[in-house]
């Protein structure tokens, strides 16, 4: 939690300079499909907005530690065409404004998403909501203890398993 605004302000301020240098394309579909907002799977003309997609995307799966889209890319898109659960459908403990916040950036039409400026200042707000009112822990804030599935049996008495190694990596 301590380094979350940190690594939010990086994460909008990329998209927001994004947005700015790219400005507009039509025509081509490039990216990943489950970080694509809908407008760029049709290859249709992709405005700022599209850069605001893949963020909500992110911020989904950090709150609920699963991804959002997944299959073929024929999966993905036909996804992308129906609502998706808010985040607080899968972690109860994520607040209504963040909820409303992601779900308002993953909106299907680019003029219903937020720009990157209100995105980031948002963002920035809740953070110092959470940690101003000393809701800092991963709970309480509306992340998951467990973000990843498979390492939900594991607790901190097996950090060493993934951090500390330095003198083997020295090692090799």
């Amino acid at each position: 939690i301590e380094k979350a605004p940190d690594l939010v302000q990086a994460i909008v301020d990329a998209v927001i300079e994004g947005s700015e240098e790219q400005g507009r394309t039509s025509g081509i579909i490039v990216g990943t499909p489950g970080y694509m907002a809908p407008e760029q799977s049709r290859a249709e003309t992709a405005t700022p907005a599209a850069d605001v997609y893949p963020v909500a995307v992110m911020l989904h799966e950090m709150l609920t530690g699963q991804r959002l889209f997944t299959g073929s890319f024929t999966d993905i898109i036909e996804a992308q065409k129906r609502a998706v659960p808010p985040p607080s459908a899968a972690n109860p403990a994520v607040p209504p404004a963040l909820d409303e916040l992601v779900m308002r950036g993953l909106a299907l039409s680019p003029a219903a998403r937020p720009g990157g400026g209100e995105l980031r200042d948002s963002l920035v707000a809740w953070l110092d909501r959470v940690t101003r009112t000393g809701r800092s822990t991963q709970a309480e804030a509306g992340v998951p203890s467990h973000p990843y599935k498979l390492l939900e049996h594991m607790g901190r008495e097996d950090a060493a398993i993934f951090f500390g190694r330095d003198e083997e990596v020295a090692e090799i």
